[in-house]
């Protein structure tokens, strides 16, 4: 490809560039998923009226969704969301409903291929996309993980659209990190948005382009370019030095050759893309120079060039094609894509010198050298690997507790951050040891506590201390039993301590029968909850798909969610109306794990009891003339029982007393742990797993038991295995799903 644009003379803008940032992800679209011989629309027809319009008929419409006159024009208004609907609730398993008689696996699985099929063509094939990290789960657990089922690895080609974190270091490492040290840096803006995710958030399949984003991404080029040259062009006092290389194409006399502008081009390269362009490349490029000389002269047509390199489609994707066919239909990853995959996978950095020596000299193509290599980059303290960290922030979710609006009249001192910060930490401490991780994390009653106070914060609650202490000293009969009174406030009531814990006297020990691991955090139980009162739902959905491997259909069409407004009965009471016949399909699934953690309230704060109001009271409290006197309100012992059903797991399957119950239960399952194998597969791989990842998932999953635990092996693990570390032709197709015999129903193949 030949990189010619000619710069505006105001701006110095390529447009070429931003022409071919808009298609580059077109251009690597991801293959189909095979789901078998297709069906036509005469069979979804004849489908539908079998098996769905009794109860969505013309004369039944349950939950008001009727499929009796809905129009086989997908793309077509309110048809979309009702076939992406449909498809999602059969993928499921949901519908028809247990007790209805079921269809064959297989008439299923072309059903929704035709959906998928018509989605695609509408240009809405995202929708139920089976790359989506919320679909994942449908993939049958036991052909994953308990069968001798051998798929091969299905994982095509894809490019990956850098973040935000790494993009930001390129620039600083691009400038020599000048723009940390002045105001300019602020004026470089975070070029891409991120588009809301039911899991993780940095996938493989988020690479869109929009003009906005081309036009930002044109902007920060063109401050970058600025600060790297400022020096040369303005002279301006504490600007960082310009790179000698660029140097000679700002001087008009004598004019810089052509092997300066090819030096300052591989300069360029080095700064930003971490390699040295090609032959063909720098032909490219000097001619795009002269022809910006021509168009915006000295200054702006040679900063327009610096600029295009900036632009260029490494800048903004990372490309995993592979060599050209080593074995049979995979390809094997180069060298240098390896590089900046293990670089990305632990990093927000570009790799390191030493990596991409590795690559360059051939050191990173077999599997031991890779593990070797990963390990080593686990145990160096340098660079930091915060995406190991992100990891659980975004498996858990944790850390948008501070996105739940709480009413502050409420709870005057909760201090949300604070919360998230402390769960942060007890993830690092746990991660240190490295010893079965998963369990600690979901077992632990240890917890750092408000540890990232504001040192201002710190010395005014040790000032609060000293002098109670002084008073408790004085007149000990006056203040024995009381407490400071600000650290009441911040402490007490979050983590129900019953005394005052300094920063460093922490993690500390809370009550094994109050607190097991990050599903008690306060930062997870408001997480999780509403505006105003505890969500049963979202925690019995959270630990249906995130810990047992569940699917749960999204909110149906024309269903109202609301629970009734009854102050006068519990939470649980209210949620009677999901008990209704049609509701009751999906939340049967979720309230019973849901409801277990009633036993704290939406702050996070546990409790042995929950207060409503006392109506018959409350219509008695009246004055002399009969006006009410204001509410009363009872105690009611909280109810947190619950139930673990439909797990496909016997030892699992049975009744809980509260959530902590539920909690070690699950703890100690092997499914449990496999499960969350999947998820961590699902975020270093940028995708969802298929039936030809069996072999990765094992590996991995034995990986972390055989190590007692660890966390490290488990990445070392995923991270030089087959399905990170090869892709497949465009051809390849992949089943994942079982016939109506309980086989696989097709295997992977040209």
């Amino acid at each position: 490809m030949k990189y010619q644009c000619d710069p505006m003379k105001s701006r110095g803008v390529c447009f070429a560039m931003t022409t071919w940032l808009l298609v580059a992800f077109v251009s690597l679209a991801h293959q189909p998923v095979s789901a078998g011989e297709e069906s036509t629309e005469a069979d979804v027809r004849l489908f539908l009226k079998q098996h769905c319009y009794r109860c969505h008929g013309a004369e039944t419409h349950e939950a008001d969704f009727a499929m009796h006159h809905l129009k086989f024009d997908v793309a077509g208004g309110q048809a979309l969301g009702r076939w992406t609907q449909i498809a999602a609730r059969l993928k499921a398993g949901d519908m028809p409903p247990t007790d209805e008689p079921q269809p064959d696996p297989d008439n299923i699985d072309r059903v929704v291929a035709w959906i998928e099929g018509q989605l695609t063509l509408a240009g809405q094939s995202k929708a139920i996309n089976a790359g989506d990290l919320h679909t994942g789960n449908h993939v049958d657990h036991d052909l994953l993980f308990n069968s001798q089922v051998d798929v091969p690895l299905y994982a095509p080609s894809r490019i990956w659209r850098l973040n935000n974190q790494i993009y930001r270091n390129l620039a600083d490492g691009a400038t020599d990190r000048a723009l940390t040290r002045t105001d300019a840096r602020r004026r470089v803006t975070e070029p891409f948005s991120i588009p809301p995710s039911p899991d993780f958030q940095y996938r493989a399949d988020i690479g869109l382009m929009d003009e906005s984003t081309a036009m930002q991404l044109i902007r920060n080029a063109e401050q970058l370019v600025l600060e790297q040259t400022r020096k040369a062009v303005e002279k301006t006092k504490g600007a960082r030095k310009t790179p000698a290389e660029f140097e000679p194409l700002f001087v008009e006399d004598p004019p810089a050759t052509d092997v300066q502008v090819k030096a300052a081009v591989a300069k360029q390269f080095e700064l930003w893309l971490k390699r040295q362009p090609t032959e063909d490349e720098l032909t490219d490029y000097l001619a795009l120079h002269r022809r910006n000389l021509k168009s915006g002269g000295l200054i702006v047509g040679s900063r327009a060039t610096l600029m295009a390199v900036l632009l260029h489609p490494e800048s903004v994707f990372r490309f995993e094609v592979g060599e050209p066919e080593t074995d049979g239909n995979l390809r094997r990853l180069s060298p240098r894509e390896t590089a900046f995959a293990i670089a990305y996978a632990l990093t927000d950095t570009p790799p390191s010198e030493g990596l991409l020596k590795l690559a360059d000299n051939g050191q990173l193509t077999q599997p031991d050298d890779i593990a070797a290599e990963v390990r080593r980059m686990l145990a160096a303290p340098k660079p930091d690997k915060p995406r190991i960290q992100r990891f659980f922030r975004e498996y858990f979710g944790y850390a948008t507790a501070p996105d739940v609006f709480k009413e502050a009249a409420e709870f005057p001192a909760f201090k949300v951050q604070s919360l998230v910060n402390d769960t942060d930490l007890l993830v690092k401490h746990i991660l240190q040891k490295d010893r079965d991780v998963l369990q600690e994390l979901l077992t632990t009653n240890l917890s750092f506590t408000h540890f990232s106070l504001s040192a201002d914060a710190k010395k005014r609650y040790e000032k609060e201390i000293a002098s109670f202490k002084a008073k408790l000293k004085k007149d000990p009969r006056k203040y024995e039993g009381q407490s400071p009174k600000i650290e009441k406030h911040v402490v007490y009531e979050n983590y129900n301590l019953p005394d005052f814990v300094p920063p460093e006297d922490q993690p500390v020990r809370l009550p094994p029968k109050q607190r097991a691991g990050i599903l008690t955090q306060p930062s997870w139980l408001v997480a999780w909850s509403g505006n105003f009162d505890n969500d049963p739902v979202k925690r019995g959905k959270w630990i249906r798909t995130r810990l047992l491997g569940g699917t749960v259909p999204d909110l149906p069409i024309g269903v109202d969610a609301q629970l009734p407004d009854e102050p006068h009965n519990t939470l649980r009471e209210r949620m009677r109306v999901t008990r209704d016949t049609y509701c009751w399909q999906c939340h049967r699934k979720m309230n019973p794990l849901g409801i277990t953690f009633e036993n704290f309230d939406h702050f996070g704060r546990f409790r042995t009891h929950e207060t409503v109001l006392d109506p018959e009271a409350t219509e008695k409290n009246v004055d002399s003339q009969g006006r009410p006197k204001g509410k009363i309100m009872r105690d009611i012992a909280v109810d947190a029982r619950g139930a673990v059903d439909y797990t496909g797991d016997t030892t699992l399957d049975g009744d809980v007393h509260d959530s902590i119950e539920l909690i070690h239960r699950l703890a100690r399952s092997d499914r449990v742990r496999q499960v969350f194998v999947r998820h961590a597969f699902r975020y270093w791989m940028g995708r969802e797993e298929n039936l030809g990842d069996a072999r990765t998932l094992r590996a991995a999953d034995k990986a972390y038991v055989e190590s007692g635990g660890s966390m490290n092996a488990l990445i070392v693990s995923l991270l030089s295995s087959e399905s990170f570390l090869y892709r497949t032709t465009p051809d390849t197709k992949v089943s994942t799903t079982r016939d109506s015999g309980g086989n696989v129903a097709a295997g992977n193949g040209q």
